[in-house]
């Protein structure tokens, strides 16, 4: 039994015959497929002879098609050997001068798109260079409005308070409390009255933003 005719059973999925009606491995029934094998080879076989007439038509017509073509092209061959032509003028350097120039406008807008692309290098440049504290900074700047009114000593502050921690510990801390202090309106406003009494304004935000009253009075008693 050869490859090409072989199928696997549907149910134990052994070799079979195509055409076999029983399996001879699980004794299931295949009749309905080897019906239906029949039925698909029996279609090949008629879709094959169709398609080796219709390939055997189309090699006909090219046949005919390319006979034709060679008469017509003998007799346009002879045609032109009978004709003079006139040779057509080339060109004169001026005409093809004004061709290669560009317009005014095509000059603008490649002058134009060049600065843009230049601009666009310099700003994607400028961002890459940043470094991390300067990143950060701009960060807290583009939130000053909203930093300038809120209360530190309220609960609402948490989320600002919490952000602010992230960065305890990195070199750049003590200028992240120094521009909350100097745009808060109320840290601002005590460091003027009491920041004399804490060593800088780090140990000021930490103590506001904890028992601050009990601090103050503890370091104004002393």
């Amino acid at each position: 039994m050869s490859n090409s005719k072989t199928v696997e059973c549907p149910y134990c999925r052994q070799p079979i015959h195509e055409y076999a009606v029983k399996c001879h491995w699980c004794n299931s029934d295949t009749s309905a497929m080897a019906e239906q094998n029949r039925k698909n080879n029996k279609g090949g076989w008629l879709y094959f002879i169709i398609i080796l007439v219709i390939v055997g038509g189309i090699k006909s017509c090219f046949g005919c098609d390319d006979e034709k073509t060679s008469e017509t092209n003998v007799r346009t061959e002879q045609t032109t050997n009978n004709t003079t032509t006139e040779e057509t003028p080339e060109p004169t350097a001026e005409y093809t001068k004004e061709e290669e120039t560009p317009t005014l406008q095509e000059t603008h807008i490649e002058i134009s798109n060049s600065g843009y692309t230049e601009d666009s290098k310099e700003i994607e440049q400028s961002e890459q260079n940043m470094t991390q504290e300067e990143i950060v900074l701009q960060e807290f700047e583009l939130q000053a409005t909203a930093l300038e009114k809120i209360k530190f000593n309220k609960k609402a502050a948490e989320t600002y308070i919490q952000q602010i921690a992230i960065y305890k510990g990195e070199p750049y801390y003590s200028k992240i409390i120094d521009f909350v202090v100097k745009t808060n309106k109320s840290l601002s406003k005590e460091w003027a009255k009491n920041g004399e009494y804490f060593e800088n304004k780090i140990e000021f935000y930490e103590s506001y933003i904890s028992d601050y009253k009990q601090i103050l009075k503890d370091k104004t008693e002393r």
